[in-house]
C-alpha cells in the first residue's frame, strides 16, 4: 500500500512540478532501462524501434503513434524503476532516505529526459531553421541545445557527442537545465526562447572502466 501511495505521489509531480530539487550528493542507484520490455510495451519489433530511432523519433513519440498516452508511458517506466529501487533497498545498496529523495525528485527528471530526447535527432531532416542554439563543451563531451518551431509548438533537442570514441557506447543520461531553471522540455514558448534563456546546463553521466563519470557542459 504504501509503494502504491508513493507511485502515485510521485506521478502527481510529474504534472505539477515546474523546477527541479538538485541532490547535493551523488546518486547511488542508476536505473537501467530495459529495452526488450520497453518494446513489447510499445508493440514494436527490434527493426522497428531501431529504424525510428535512427530516424530521430523519441519514445515519447513513439508511444504516441500506437495510441499510447504520455501517462500511460510514465506509469509503466515509474513501476519498472520502483521494481529496481525495491531490490537495491533489499540488498542495502541504499538506504531509505535516498529511496524517498530519488522518488520524489531525480526519478521523475530521469523518466522525462529519456522518453522526450534522441541523440539521433541532430541528423534527422529538419526544414525550419532553429529558433535559438547553444553549443558549448568539456573535457570529453561537445553538447548543443536547439530550439525549433514545429508545427506551431516550440520543440528543444539536446544532443551530445563523445570528444573521445569510446565514451559513446558507455553514455548513461544526459539532463539540461535552462537559464530559467526550466527543463528544456518544458519550454513551450519563443519569446521564453528569444528573450530569456541565455545559456544551458547540459549534465552528461557516462560509465568509464566501470567508474560512473559526470560532467556539465555549459552551451551558449
Amino acid at each position: 500500500m504504501r509503494k502504491i501511495i508513493l507511485l502515485l505521489t510521485t506521478l502527481m509531480l510529474f504534472f505539477t512540478c515546474t523546477s527541479t530539487s538538485w541532490a547535493a550528493e551523488e546518486p547511488r542507484f542508476q536505473y537501467r532501462y530495459n529495452y526488450t520490455e520497453l518494446r513489447e510495451f510499445l508493440h514494436i519489433n527490434s527493426k522497428e524501434f531501431k529504424k525510428e530511432w535512427k530516424s530521430g523519433t523519441t519514445i515519447a513519440q513513439m508511444a504516441e503513434k500506437r495510441n499510447i498516452n504520455e501517462q500511460e508511458l510514465l506509469l509503466f517506466l515509474a513501476d519498472k524503476q520502483f521494481s529496481q529501487l525495491d531490490r537495491a533497498l533489499q540488498k542495502g545498496e541504499i538506504d531509505k532516505d535516498f529511496y524517498h529523495n530519488y522518488s520524489m525528485t531525480l526519478m521523475r527528471d530521469n523518466i522525462l529526459s529519456f522518453i522526450h530526447a534522441n541523440d539521433h535527432k541532430s541528423t534527422a531532416k529538419r526544414i525550419d531553421k532553429p529558433i535559438k542554439t547553444l553549443a558549448g563543451k568539456t573535457a570529453h563531451w561537445r553538447g548543443k541545445v536547439e530550439f525549433l518551431k514545429e508545427e506551431g509548438e516550440v520543440k528543444s533537442y539536446t544532443t551530445v557527442q563523445p570528444i573521445q570514441k569510446e565514451n559513446a557506447e558507455q553514455l548513461l543520461s544526459v539532463d539540461t537545465v535552462l537559464s530559467n531553471n526550466l527543463k528544456a522540455y518544458d519550454v513551450k514558448d519563443s519569446s521564453q526562447v528569444t528573450e530569456d534563456i541565455t545559456f544551458a546546463m547540459i549534465e552528461v553521466t557516462w560509465e568509464k572502466e566501470g567508474k560512473k563519470q559526470k560532467e556539465t557542459i555549459v552551451a551558449k
